[in-house]
C-alpha cells in the first residue's frame, strides 16, 4: 500500500489504541437496540442532500467496490456475509419517515447472485462486467427500505470477483475495511472467531450527543466561532453550467499515474519539509483549485473519521463516524509550494484540536446569519485520504480507485489513492 495509506492506517492505529486505554463512558442498552435514534449531523446531510430540493441533489452518497477472492468457497462467502449481517447492526439499518434511523430486529434471507462466465470469451466477460459495472456504481437505495447494499459474485477462468454497491448512509470507509477483513476472515478461515460486540452504533450516537456539554466541545466551539467571520467562501470555480440547472449529476473521474521516480521525489520533499504525504497531496489538491478560482482564499471541506474514546469497542463497529472539517487556504502567486504545505499543515493541525465542533455544526451556523455568508456554507470541493483493500475500487462518493465518485452537494472532490507497482 502506498505511504498516504499508511499514514491513515498509523492514525486509525492511534484511534485504536486510545479507545482501547480509555475509560468505558457507554453503557450498553441491548435492550433498546431496535429503538429508533436520531441520525448523526453527516448522515442528516447525506439524506436530506439526496432530495432535489438542493443543488446537485437527486443522488445518494454511495460506493461501488470489487475485490478479487482467488478460490473462495462461495458457500462459505455466503455463511460468512450472513454472520456479518447479524453482527453489525448498520447494515440492518434504516430511515423512518420522520427521519430517525432504526435497525430492524429482523431481515429477509439475504441471497449473493452469481455469475459463472469461466468458458466465457472475452467479449463476453467484458460485456456482462461492464453491465454490471454500469448499474451497481450509479445505483440509488431508497434509505427507508432494506437492504441498502447490494453484494454479488462472477466466476472468472482463474479468480472470483466480488462486485459490492452500498449506500453510504449508514457505513463509512472505515468501516468498509472492518467489513472486509472480517469478511474475508470469515470466509477463508474455518476456525475464524470474531469477538462479540459490547456496544452498538446506537448506544455511541447518544452518549456522543451528551459530550456536547462538555468543557472541550465548548471550547472548540468558541474557536470556530471567532473564526467564522474571517473564513473565506469556497472556490469560485469557472463552471459549464449553472448548478441549479443540473437536475441529475454525473461525476466523471480524472486520474493519473505517478512514477515511481517522481513518488520517491514527493516523498522526499514532504520528508524535508517534515510534513506528511497526505498534506502534501491536499496542498497539491488546493494549488489546483486555486489556479481557477476567482481568490486563491478559499474553504475546502476535508472529510475525517471521528470515532470518540467512548468505549474500548468503539474501533470495532460498523457506522458512520464522518465528520467534515471546514479547511482555509490561503494561496497565491508570491506562495511558494513548500510553505503552502506547511501554511496549511499547520492550519489542519491547530483545527483538527478542535473538532468536536464539527464543520456541519459551523455551516448551519453560517446559513443562519444568512446575508453574504450563503457562498460559504457551501464550501463544497471536498477532499478525502482514504486506504483501500486489495482490490479495485470504483466508487460513487465518496472514495476509489476507480470510475465514478459522487456524493450530493459536491461540485469537486479530490481523492489520495495508490499502490505498489504503480506510484
Amino acid at each position: 500500500m502506498s505511504e498516504v495509506f499508511n499514514e491513515d492506517r498509523r492514525a486509525r492505529q492511534w484511534f485504536t489504541v486510545e479507545s482501547e486505554r480509555a475509560p468505558p463512558t457507554i453503557i450498553p442498552a441491548p435492550a433498546s437496540r431496535h429503538e429508533p435514534f436520531p441520525l448523526t449531523d453527516l448522515q442528516k446531510a447525506y439524506w436530506l442532500g439526496r432530495t432535489d430540493y438542493f443543488e446537485l441533489g437527486n443522488i445518494g452518497c454511495h460506493v461501488y467496490v470489487e475485490v478479487d477472492l482467488p478460490g473462495v468457497d462461495r458457500r462459505r462467502l455466503q455463511a460468512a456475509w450472513e454472520k456479518l449481517i447479524d453482527r453489525h447492526e448498520m447494515l440492518r439499518a434504516v430511515i423512518r419517515d420522520d427521519g430517525l434511523q432504526q435497525v430492524l430486529p429482523h431481515t429477509p434471507h439475504y441471497d449473493i447472485k452469481h455469475l459463472d462466465l469461466r468458458d466465457a470469451d472475452q467479449a463476453k466477460t467484458d460485456f456482462e462486467l461492464a453491465a454490471i459495472r454500469n448499474r451497481m456504481s450509479h445505483q440509488v437505495f431508497s434509505p427507508d427500505r432494506w437492504p441498502l447494499f447490494e453484494m454479488r459474485t462472477t466466476e472468472l477462468k482463474e479468480r472470483t470477483l466480488l462486485h459490492f454497491s452500498c449506500d453510504l448512509l449508514f457505513i463509512d470507509i472505515w468501516s468498509l475495511q472492518i467489513l472486509h477483513a472480517e469478511l474475508i476472515q470469515l470466509a477463508y478461515q474455518r476456525a475464524a472467531h470474531l469477538a462479540p460486540l459490547e456496544i452498538s452504533f446506537r448506544d455511541y450516537v447518544l452518549t456522543a450527543a451528551q459530550q456536547r456539554n462538555s468543557k472541550s466541545y465548548r471550547r472548540a466551539e468558541q474557536y470556530w466561532l471567532r473564526r467564522l467571520e474571517t473564513l473565506p467562501a469556497a472556490p469560485k470555480l469557472p463552471l459549464a453550467k449553472n448548478p441549479v440547472a443540473v437536475t441529475q449529476p454525473r461525476f466523471v473521474r480524472r486520474e493519473a499515474m505517478l512514477d515511481h521516480e517522481v513518488w520517491r521525489k514527493l516523498k522526499s520533499r514532504s520528508a524535508k519539509a517534515r510534513t506528511s504525504l497526505s498534506g502534501t497531496l491536499l496542498a497539491a489538491f488546493a494549488r489546483v483549485l486555486a489556479a481557477w478560482s476567482q481568490s486563491p482564499h478559499f474553504t475546502l471541506n476535508t472529510t475525517l473519521f471521528q470515532r470518540a474514546s467512548l468505549h474500548p469497542h468503539v474501533h470495532r463497529l460498523v457506522g458512520d463516524f464522518t465528520s467534515i472539517l471546514l479547511l482555509e487556504v490561503h494561496d497565491g502567486p508570491e506562495v511558494p509550494f513548500d510553505l503552502l504545505v506547511k501554511r496549511m499543515t499547520a492550519q489542519f493541525r491547530s483545527d483538527l484540536k478542535h473538532r468536536e465542533y464539527g464543520g456541519l455544526t459551523l455551516l448551519h451556523e453560517i446559513a443562519k446569519r444568512g446575508g453574504g455568508l450563503h457562498q460559504r456554507a457551501r464550501a463544497q470541493d471536498a477532499w478525502v485520504a482514504i486506504s483501500g483493500s486489495r482490490g479495485r475500487d470504483l466508487s460513487r462518493c465518496e472514495s476509489d480507485a476507480a470510475g465514478v465518485s459522487r456524493s450530493p452537494g459536491l461540485s469537486a472532490r479530490g481523492t489520495s489513492l495508490s499502490e505498489l507497482g504503480r506510484g
